[in-house]
């Protein structure tokens, strides 16, 4: 069955020496900083986050894209190869995840390979995976993200969910896939500035089928 499948970068964190992004991003207001490790945090227009400490300056300067802050530079210009080209050349990056979406090309059919499918047979080693399964996999058809690898490290972590249940499709029919990293970012950053396919990359870690049924 032929699906539509996009991808984009979901979410990239970094940190610089000195204040500059060459994002179309502007300082809007200050906001109280999520990090105990920084005491000034700035919102930027895009809602990204830059923090920075007044005494501390060893720690540098910290920026944090989430979903909608991205999705707001791409429309204002900017890409995603772009952005995590010049991360990779300008800064540290201490986090940056990658997202796929799929749905069937025709609207009255659905995936038959869901995330519980998909957890359940990494659980029972139907796939490989170099993550571990969540241990508290539900035997029923919920509609709950399912998750593999660690969330106490958060090194890597697998997540899939059905994404056309927040947008009012039928279950089943618009099937999100994402992999954070946190550990090994720079290898994960090349990796999607080459043009590797991100299903590609994600199947490293959970082989899940590249045509599901």
């Amino acid at each position: 069955m032929p699906y539509i499948v996009s991808h984009c970068v979901d979410y990239l964190a970094f940190t610089l020496n000195s204040p500059a992004v060459f994002f179309a991003d502007k300082a809007h207001d200050f906001t109280p900083s999520p990090n105990r490790n920084y005491n000034m945090c700035e919102l930027l227009e895009s809602g990204a986050l830059h923090m920075w400490h007044t005494i501390d300056q060893r720690v540098g300067h910290h920026y944090v894209y989430a979903g909608k802050p991205l999705g707001y530079l791409r429309q204002h210009g900017e890409n995603d190869l772009q952005m995590v080209q010049w991360c990779l050349e300008k800064s540290r990056i201490s986090r940056i995840d990658i997202a796929l979406t799929s749905q069937p090309e025709d609207k009255n059919k659905t995936h038959g390979f869901t995330p519980h499918l998909l957890a359940w047979a990494c659980r029972d080693l139907q796939l490989v995976s170099r993550l571990t399964p969540a241990k508290d996999i539900t035997h029923m058809m919920k509609t709950e993200t399912k998750y593999i690898g660690s969330h106490k490290s958060r090194n890597r972590l697998f997540r899939a969910y059905d994404k056309g249940i927040q947008t009012g499709h039928v279950p089943n029919f618009l099937i999100r896939y994402e992999l954070e990293t946190g550990k090994g970012t720079k290898t994960m950053a090349r990796n999607i500035v080459s043009g590797e396919p991100f299903g590609a990359i994600m199947r490293r870690y959970v082989d899940f089928p590249a045509n599901p049924t």
